[in-house]
C-alpha cells in the first residue's frame, strides 16, 4: 500500500478491462483533503491523498470482489499470477475434463 494523490476525488475501487483481457485495478481507502505546495512562492492547491494499491491481473475481478476483500487487494500483488495463456489452457482442460464426464455419463 502506498500514499497516492489525486487533482479530484476518486472512487474507493475502479477496475479497467483492456483489449487484452487484463484489468487494471485501483483500490483506495483513507481519503484525506490536503494542501500541497505554496513552498517558495508556488501555488497551494488542495489534492486527495489515499492509501492505495494499483495493479494489472489476468483474473476477473469485479468492483464488488474487491469490496468484498478490500483489505486483500489493498496489499495485492500480482508478480505470482499466471499469464493469460496459462489461465485459458487451465480453463480448456477442465472444460474438456467436464465435458469428458458428461459423455461417460458419470455426471
Amino acid at each position: 500500500m502506498e500514499k497516492m494523490y489525486f487533482t479530484k476525488s476518486q472512487p474507493d475501487v475502479r477496475v479497467v478491462k483492456l483489449p487484452n483481457g487484463k484489468r487494471d485495478v485501483t483500490v483506495l481507502t483513507n481519503e484525506q483533503i490536503i494542501t500541497m505546495g505554496g513552498e517558495e512562492g508556488g501555488t497551494p492547491s488542495d489534492m486527495y491523498q489515499y492509501d492505495g494499491n494499483i495493479f494489472r491481473t489476468v483474473y476477473e475481478l469485479t468492483e464488488d470482489d474487491i469490496r468484498a476483500e478490500k483489505e486483500k487487494y489493498l496489499n495485492y500483488d500480482p508478480s505470482g499470477e499466471p499469464t493469460l495463456e496459462q489461465l485459458q489452457h487451465e480453463r480448456d482442460l477442465i472444460d474438456n475434463y467436464t465435458l469428458q464426464l458428461i459423455t461417460e455419463g458419470v455426471i
